[in-house]
C-alpha cells in the first residue's frame, strides 16, 4: 500500500491529463448534443417544408 503523500503526489501527477481529457470529453458531449438537436429541428421543418412542396405539385398537376 502507498503511504500519503505518495498517493497525492500520483493523483496531482495525473491531474494536468485528467484535466484534459474532462474537458475534451465535455466539448465533445456539447457539440454532439447540439448536433443532435439541430438535426431534429431539421429533420421537423423539413418533413414540413416536403409536405407543403409536395401538395403543391399536386395540386399544379391536377390543374392540368
Amino acid at each position: 500500500m502507498m503511504d500519503q503523500p505518495r498517493a497525492i503526489r500520483a493523483r496531482i501527477g495525473t491531474f494536468p491529463m485528467n484535466a484534459w481529457y474532462i474537458f475534451w470529453m465535455a466539448n465533445f458531449f456539447i457539440a454532439g448534443s447540439a448536433f443532435a438537436v439541430i438535426a431534429i429541428i431539421v429533420l421537423v421543418r423539413g418533413v414540413k417544408d416536403l409536405r407543403d412542396m409536395l401538395a403543391g405539385l399536386r395540386a399544379e398537376a391536377n390543374k392540368r
